[in-house]
C-alpha cells in the first residue's frame, strides 16, 4: 500500500505545472501596461506563455501572481501578438499619459510605447493592449 501511495503522490508532483517568475520563465513573454501623469507612475503586467499573469506596480519592488489563464487562451494572446508584428514592429511616441505593449524573448526583446491622447498607435495595438489590460481589470 505504501508503495502504490508513493507512486500516486509521484506522479501528481509530477503532472502539476511549474510555477515560474517573468525573471526564470526561459519562453516568451508579452509585457504591457500604463503610465506617465504627475506622479510618474507606471502599472506593467507580465504574461507569460504558460499562461501565468503578474503585476509590479511601479512604486512597489515587488511583483505579485495575479493569476493563470487556461494555455488556449495565452496561446491566442501570443499568436495575435505576432500576426501584428509585434516582435519586430517600431513605434516609440510617449506622451505625458503613455502605453506600451512588449514582446520578451530569452534573445531580447522590443517594445512599442504610445501617447494615450493622441493617435499614434495603429488600432491593432490599441485593440490589443486594451484586451489584455482586460486581464488586469481586478487588479487595478
Amino acid at each position: 500500500q505504501l508503495a502504490a501511495l508513493f507512486l500516486i503522490a509521484a506522479t501528481w508532483v509530477g503532472c502539476k505545472s511549474s510555477s515560474y517568475t517573468p525573471d526564470t520563465f526561459t519562453k516568451n513573454q508579452l509585457i504591457f501596461g500604463t503610465g506617465g501623469g504627475f506622479a510618474g507612475t507606471v502599472d506593467t503586467y507580465f504574461l507569460l506563455e504558460n499562461g501565468q499573469l503578474f503585476h509590479q506596480p511601479s512604486l512597489e519592488s515587488e511583483m505579485s501572481a495575479v493569476s493563470t489563464l487556461d494555455k488556449k487562451t495565452a496561446k491566442a494572446f501570443f499568436a495575435e501578438a505576432e500576426e501584428i508584428d509585434l516582435p519586430t514592429r517600431r513605434l516609440d511616441v510617449p506622451g505625458n499619459m503613455y502605453a506600451f505593449l512588449e514582446w520578451r524573448t530569452p534573445e531580447g526583446s522590443n517594445r512599442l510605447v504610445w501617447d494615450t491622447c493622441g493617435e499614434k498607435a495603429a488600432p491593432e495595438l490599441k485593440e490589443l493592449h486594451a484586451k489584455l489590460m482586460e486581464l488586469a481589470a481586478p487588479v487595478r
